[in-house]
């Protein structure tokens, strides 16, 4: 790691990355996703597959809060995998 050309070096934390994001870190955007499904528009939630925090396994946790018309239907019907 000390032989790294890049600059800045990478590391798996950074308080700096942290301290900028913190007005953003907990807002909860939920409800415009409930409205584009009211209004019966295409959505596709996309989690970067190597995104440490925040990656495919934890979206399904929040996306099953979501309350819409006929979440029973779209929870029993198969899954796709999209590989970008």
């Amino acid at each position: 790691m000390g032989a790294s050309t890049k600059d800045p070096v990478f590391e798996m934390g950074s308080s700096a990355v942290g301290t900028a994001f913190v007005g953003d870190q907990l807002l909860d955007y939920s409800n415009y996703v409930e409205k584009l499904i009211a209004a019966k528009s295409p959505v596709l939630i996309y989690a970067g597959e190597f995104d440490a925090q925040d990656g495919p396994k934890t979206q399904e946790f929040w996306l099953r809060k979501l309350t819409f018309e006929g979440s029973e239907d779209f929870w029993d019907m198969s899954r796709q995998i999209y590989w970008v």
